[in-house]
């Protein structure tokens, strides 16, 4: 889990340096990775209070792609730049959800409640950010040109 949420927020760090975010905005990410990754190692020892610091770590990356990521703006555009924009806000809702429920539930190993975090994450959030990149990432590994389609907003509706 913590593999993931690392590695797609870091991606969106790295274009957002192309846009030159501030040092402060850096700063914040730093501290909600920090959150995150601190809360992470807690969870060997203290599992509870370490899963509601990973989860307050969630909210913070959540806030954090959602006033930083450009889909606030480019959602009201036409096409794929619309659909990737619904992904993204949609992946950004998802991991704010998952970051509440574990600051509720605290540390979960089992039943409903743990379902409830894991799916939020990986079908939420994970499964966002893949559909939001297959239609830039599939013509460039497979070289094949894929058009954008109404049916990729399919996922959304399921």
């Amino acid at each position: 889990m913590g593999f993931l949420i690392l590695t797609i927020a870091d991606e969106w760090l790295e274009l957002g340096r192309i846009v030159r975010l501030s040092r402060g905005s850096e700063m914040a990410f730093t501290g909600a990775v920090a959150l995150f990754v601190i809360g992470l190692m807690l969870m060997f020892w203290l599992f509870n209070p370490g899963m509601r610091l990973v989860s307050l770590g969630m909210l913070a990356l959540a806030a954090w792609l959602l006033r930083y990521d450009v889909a606030r703006r480019t959602v009201y555009k036409q096409g794929l730049p619309h659909y990737t924009a619904l992904c993204l806000l949609a992946g950004y809702f998802w991991l704010a959800a998952a970051g509440c429920m574990g600051m509720v539930f605290g540390g979960v190993v089992a039943g409903l409640r743990y379902d409830a975090v894991l799916h939020a994450i990986f079908l939420g959030f994970v499964f966002s950010m893949i559909f939001d990149h297959a239609p830039i990432i599939f013509p460039a590994v497979l070289g094949l040109q894929i058009n954008f389609h109404q049916f990729l907003y399919a996922y959304m509706h399921t």
